[in-house]
């Protein structure tokens, strides 16, 4: 019985190693080699030990063919090959890139071609090296059904583990080899550069880290074959949930190297998936590394007496009492960038609508003003659905803390915790005060709601006197501002939010708001 006839289209290293080993083990007959050039054939055909030289458009018909060109010459190779006498019906064609399906080889299906590619999950650094490590490597295979019921088991004799992908899956499963591989390289020589920063020379570092690879590699070869996730193989501070240490180091490393930062927040984020720490933790964590979001920087986040959006004053300076603490994230946390800051009585702070940016924006909008029943346009509001989910306030400038990164203490303001900080900037009066500006619907008008405390409260109130010294004031500015919904008029209702961590209720009945509870939330 005759050996299949085999065409080498591209003799470079994995050419090369795939039709020795087939030669070798007396798998086809090789016959056209088709190089750059005839030396480029000549070399390949006496390492192989088999094969003609010859030009794509010289070949005789073959029942397999390899096209192992670079991927860029792929299409012109095709090209070529479909004019040749070289395709017949039922001839087997493949490639062997990584990142290209089958699909790139249709011209020939035409002519009566079976398509596929087939590519080896390993570096072919040599052809010498090469053959020696392909036995027991991995093989990724698609396209044509009678393809590979002839490709699979040839490859299966030469040692191979293969395994079929769709094609249109290609490029993630080459972009999960690139991961895994290339990009270790980059991530190592990242940590060398970080290790050289830190005043350990190349030749130390690599001795001193190549244990804690290998260490790391052991850990996840026990547990990526029967775990859905390598969570257990985890450890570091991102697994223990040690937000403070990922804060520290993530500022000393993006003040080194902003490219080096990036990557650690990135990995990091991903970390966060798989740890098993406390949802705090972790939430504090991804405010440290969260990337840019908005096509802005996230400078850091605000820490917020206001705990949900209920309640929450619907413009800022209405709530005198209302504290809360802008608390910048790495980078942003340098006392040089807010040196100065602290000659201003009142900053603007610009954030997002993080808690409604999802939502998307609507054109026409009810304000409570209006009784929530009369629309005007989105640009004639404060309203949180916007097209930017930007808003503004003006507030108070308290304190600026730079002992521990850079906490900006503020009062009067109407955010909710938690909200992204995209700006601070000074509040100038002689140019932001407009005395003769008007109000036109938003007008203050109104009377203030009155306030009342039924006596469980008032007790209540005495026992968190202490830690929160203004909290009755800050209860009476909130409710004043009668924060029930424009329609909403039921004297029966109890009403509750949230303010620090306590629970606040209560009735509104003939224009008076009773505080009938004060509870931990």
């Amino acid at each position: 019985m005759s050996l299949p006839r085999f065409h080498l289209i591209g003799p470079g290293r994995l050419g090369q190693t795939l039709t020795r080993l087939l030669h070798a083990r007396g798998l086809v007959e090789i016959y056209g080699i088709a190089g750059r050039t005839p030396t480029a054939a000549e070399t390949a055909i006496h390492w192989i030990g088999a094969g003609h030289a010859a030009t794509i458009s010289a070949l005789p018909p073959a029942n397999l063919v390899l096209l192992a060109t670079q991927d860029d010459k792929l299409v012109d190779a095709c090209t070529a090959l479909a004019c040749s006498a070289a395709i017949q019906p039922g001839t087997v064609v493949f490639h062997a890139s990584g990142s290209a399906s089958s699909d790139l080889l249709a011209p020939l299906r035409a002519k009566g071609a079976l398509i596929a590619s087939a590519h080896p999950l390993m570096s072919f650094t040599t052809p010498e090296v090469a053959i020696q490590q392909f036995s027991g490597c991995y093989c990724a295979l698609e396209g044509d059904e009678a393809a590979l019921s002839v490709l699979e088991p040839l490859l299966t004799a030469l040692g191979a583990h293969c395994f079929r992908i769709r094609s249109e899956d290609k490029l993630l499963y080459h972009g999960a080899a690139v991961l895994a591989c290339n990009h270790l390289v980059s991530l190592m020589e990242t940590a060398l550069q970080t290790m050289s920063a830190a005043g350990v020379p190349r030749d130390q570092a690599w001795p001193a880290l190549r244990p804690l690879i290998q260490a790391t590699l052991d850990n996840i070869d026990r547990h990526a074959p029967v775990q859905s996730t390598l969570a257990p193989a985890l450890t570091g501070p991102i697994a223990r949930g040690d937000a403070a240490l990922v804060q520290r180091q993530y500022r000393a490393i993006v003040h080194q190297s902003p490219d080096a930062g990036r990557v650690y927040a990135a990995l990091g984020m991903i970390g966060t998936t798989l740890s098993g720490a406390p949802a705090t933790a972790l939430d504090s964590i991804r405010q440290t590394l969260a990337p840019p979001e908005w096509g802005m920087h996230t400078l850091g986040y605000v820490e917020s007496c206001f705990k949900e959006k209920f309640a929450i004053p619907r413009q800022p300076g209405l709530t005198p009492s209302a504290t809360a603490v802008l608390r910048l994230k790495a980078p942003f946390d340098t006392p040089d960038a807010v040196r100065g800051l602290e000659q201003f009585s009142h900053l603007w702070v610009m954030f997002a609508f993080h808690a409604t940016a999802d939502a998307g924006w609507r054109p026409t909008v009810r304000p409570p003003k209006l009784g929530g029943n009369t629309r005007v346009g989105v640009f004639a509001t404060r309203a949180t659905h916007r097209p930017n989910p930007m808003g503004m306030s003006v507030v108070k400038l308290v304190k600026v803390d730079t002992r521990n990164g850079v906490a900006i203490h503020i009062e009067g303001g109407d955010l909710l915790d938690g909200t992204p900080i995209l700006d601070i900037k000074p509040y100038l009066g002689y140019a932001d005060a407009i005395a003769d500006a008007r109000d036109g619907y938003a007008d203050r008008g109104e009377t203030p709601m009155a306030v009342e405390f039924a006596p469980d409260a008032e007790s209540a109130l005495a026992t968190h006197a202490r830690k929160y010294p203004k909290l009755r004031q800050l209860i009476i500015e909130v409710l004043a501002q009668d924060p029930r919904p424009g329609y909403a008029d039921d004297t029966d209702r109890l009403y509750g939010m949230v303010l620090y961590q306590l629970n606040i209720r209560w009735q509104c009945r003939d224009g008076i708001a009773l505080v009938t509870e004060v509870s931990p939330a």
